[in-house]
């Protein structure tokens, strides 16, 4: 590294009134609500104003316009979903080998596979011929699927980005709009909200609680995305630079780098208080585009570290901290503390998306680059 390089961190810190949404939803649920909007909107307008002989929605009763609207939305939404939900799952190190051939692909390979089946068929083998082709798909890891895999995960990261201050040099930054920002002026206009997304590591332990059903780079650390609707606010930023020199090494040899940053800011007390009118604005959201509280396990914080036993060792009791990572055990060595575990958490995040939202909470968000 070059005696003038330096690394930094910026954090972003929120108070305020925020309903946790799942990220694709989010994301696919406004842009076909953004495509569809004129269409809707003059449908709605027909049945409430519409005059005239060829007028034939006009005084339709108002469950039968949500129905139409909905027959609308539904098949729409479910294909953009589908799509975005595919990029996301390569963002989160869940997807298979079979995940990346196109449907075109497979019927080509269907024939040939058949014949196996057919074969492990009649030698008493239960499988399907599904299976058969699923097997042999994840069997065939190319450059090109990777490559495509790769590709995928950077769609993702590009179609949430919001628009963000860079680094250029202490304590100055430049703006680069996002991809995502185009909806956040849709939030902002029809519903006076906008939108907090972030990127986030999957801890050690919860990736042995919560396993992923397969991945292109099995061992790699898994990310997730997490998104909030919230009221708009102002965030405060903080930045933290190190500069390094070719004398920066630690008594082992080894390249240390260091720097503490304390980011404290004032509460206006009228932020802990939110109004009907502002508590509707999530409402309305929420219902036009089909979105309901969804939490991550990544956002819990377990009270007082709680542990859970998952076995014993050679030498002690070996226990999981949740959100910790001090061990990693295997899914397979302690199947049913493990599961117990995955209950309990699957119970509390269930519990959350019941209660009552939005609430009051506190984001912030660490981006730190060498």
């Amino acid at each position: 590294m070059c005696s003038d390089c330096c690394s930094h961190s910026l954090t972003v810190a929120n108070n305020v009134w925020a309903t946790p949404v799942h990220p694709v939803k989010l994301l696919a649920h406004l842009q076909v609500y953004t495509e569809t909007k004129a269409t809707i909107n003059a449908f709605r307008l027909s049945c409430r104003f519409g005059t005239g002989p060829n007028v034939f929605v006009a005084n339709m009763p108002q469950e039968l316009v949500d129905m139409v609207v909905n027959e609308i939305l539904q098949p729409a939404r479910t294909a953009v979903y589908k799509y975005w939900d595919e990029l996301f799952a390569c963002a989160e190190e869940r997807c298979r080998y079979r995940d990346h051939f196109s449907e075109e692909e497979k019927e080509e390979l269907r024939p040939e596979m058949e014949d196996i089946w057919r074969q492990g068929a009649a030698g008493g083998a239960d499988f399907s011929l599904d299976d058969v082709l699923s097997e042999h798909l994840d069997s065939c890891g190319s450059d090109s699927v990777y490559g495509l895999h790769l590709d995928n995960k950077s769609l993702w990261q590009q179609a949430v980005s919001q628009g963000h201050h860079q680094w250029i040099e202490a304590g100055k930054f430049k703006h680069y709009p996002g991809s995502f920002d185009k909806y956040e002026e849709v939030l902002d206009k029809d519903f006076g909200l906008s939108a907090w997304i972030s990127h986030q590591k999957i801890p050690s332990t919860l990736r042995t609680i919560f396993p992923s059903p397969g991945s292109l780079t099995p061992g790699e650390e898994r990310e997730t995305t997490v998104g909030f609707l919230k009221l708009p606010d102002k965030h405060h930023k903080e930045d933290a630079s190190v500069y390094t020199s070719e004398d920066q090494y630690s008594s082992d040899g080894e390249r240390r780098y260091t720097c503490d940053s304390t980011l404290s800011m004032l509460v206006d007390p009228k932020a802990l208080e939110i109004s009907k009118e502002q508590r509707s604005r999530f409402a309305r959201a929420m219902q036009a585009l089909g979105l309901e509280p969804f939490v991550h396990p990544t956002q819990l914080i377990a009270p007082s570290h709680k542990s859970f036993r998952v076995g014993k060792s050679k030498h002690s009791m070996e226990r999981v901290f949740l959100f910790k990572g001090h061990n990693k055990p295997h899914s397979t060595q302690y199947p049913e503390a493990i599961e117990k575990e995955r209950k309990r958490i699957e119970e509390h995040v269930k519990n959350l998306e019941e209660s009552s939202w939005p609430k009051l909470m506190s984001l912030v968000n660490t981006n730190h680059k060498w």
